[in-house]
C-alpha cells in the first residue's frame, strides 16, 4: 500500500491527521501539516507503530497511584437581612 501525505495514512487507519502527526512527534517523526509527504519509510514505521500492543500506555497509567481528593467544603448559606425595604 503506497501512501504519499499524512491525511491519506490517517484516513487508510481509521485515524484523525491531527493523531498521526500526534504519534509521528511523539516518536521523532516531524511533518508540518496534514498535507506533509511520507516517505516510505516513515509509513512503515508508523504502521509498525501502530501494530504495536496497547499495554505499554496502560501499564504508564496503572504506575501511577491514586489520589484521594479532598472533600469539597461547605459553602455558607447567605444571610438573608431582615431589613424592611426603602419605598
Amino acid at each position: 500500500m503506497t501512501v504519499s501525505r499524512v491525511y491519506e495514512f490517517a484516513k487508510a487507519h481509521n485515524m484523525s491527521s491531527k493523531a498521526v502527526l500526534e504519534l509521528a512527534k511523539k516518536n521523532g517523526i516531524e511533518f508540518n501539516s496534514h498535507m506533509s509527504s511520507m516517505t516510505e519509510g516513515q509509513t512503515q514505521e508508523l504502521e509498525r507503530l501502530l501494530r504495536q500492543p496497547k499495554a505499554a500506555p496502560a501499564e504508564k497509567a496503572a504506575s501511577k497511584p491514586k489520589q484521594d481528593k479532598p472533600a469539597p467544603k461547605a459553602k455558607p448559606e447567605a444571610k438573608q437581612s431582615n431589613k424592611p425595604a426603602d419605598n
